[in-house]
């Protein structure tokens, strides 16, 4: 293998967040000034982050595992709540920086699409940030489940990142967005998103918050229906 086909790799496939997230820790550090982020495809970041704390309900010394966590942005929402986080990357300097930042992680460098490391139970949440878009459709339905069979039966994955209700309206914002639109990114619609985990079993839940990105919550089937029936 070549020494540096990890560094050409993450160049080439993952998105540029170190540089985004660097720049909102720097500036926003506490979180009380307006979002920094207006434009595509980070409309809405400071909110989208805040979204996934709020509706993950997550309490002090739970276990919240945080996939492609980047720079440790969304975890250390979590670590101001006194949760412990786990987080995982495939870029071994936004691990760095992580850890560098918050040195109470616990961090793992991995190919999400690829073989996970023995990760240390119980975890309580699974969540992540603009990270999944940048996987196809079969890689999200590989990652989504992989992070369902860690968590309880009534265990919910929650995913914040760019979205839209359908395939007709991701086309549209393709020629909306145009100058900023990266082709090589695979941008959820919720459509598509419904119908291919519904086929594995999986539940699916958008809540845009912003034109340009939403929560997605994954839970599994059976769990949603016997709460709704319950309800």
């Amino acid at each position: 293998m070549n020494p540096h086909e990890g560094t050409v790799m993450e160049k080439r496939v993952m998105y540029p967040r170190m540089e985004l997230e660097s720049r909102f820790d720097e500036e926003a550090r506490n979180r009380l000034v307006p979002d920094l982020f207006e434009d595509f495809p980070f409309h809405g970041y400071n909110r989208v982050l805040d979204r996934i704390v709020e509706v993950s309900g997550a309490r002090p010394d739970e276990t919240v595992l945080e996939l492609g966590i980047g720079t440790g942005t969304l975890a250390r929402r979590f670590l101001e709540s006194a949760c412990r986080v786990i987080g995982l990357d495939f870029s071994e300097a936004r691990l760095a920086e992580a850890k560098r930042k918050h040195p109470g992680l616990t961090l793992h460098r991995v190919d999400l699409r690829r073989v996970w490391p023995t990760i240390e139970r119980p975890i309580h949440h699974v969540v992540g940030a603009y990270f999944l878009h940048e996987l196809t459709l079969g890689g999200k339905l590989l990652v989504v489940r992989r992070a369902l069979d860690l968590l309880p039966d009534n265990g919910r994955v929650l995913i914040g990142d760019v979205a839209f209700a359908s395939r007709s309206a991701r086309t549209a914002a393709s020629l909306r967005y145009r100058d900023r639109w990266d082709p090589k990114q695979h941008y959820w619609a919720a459509d598509e998103m419904a119908q291919h985990f519904a086929g594995i079993g999986i539940r699916t839940t958008f809540e845009a918050l912003t034109p340009c990105a939403a929560l997605l919550t994954f839970e599994r089937a059976g769990q949603s229906d016997r709460l709704r029936r319950a309800n």
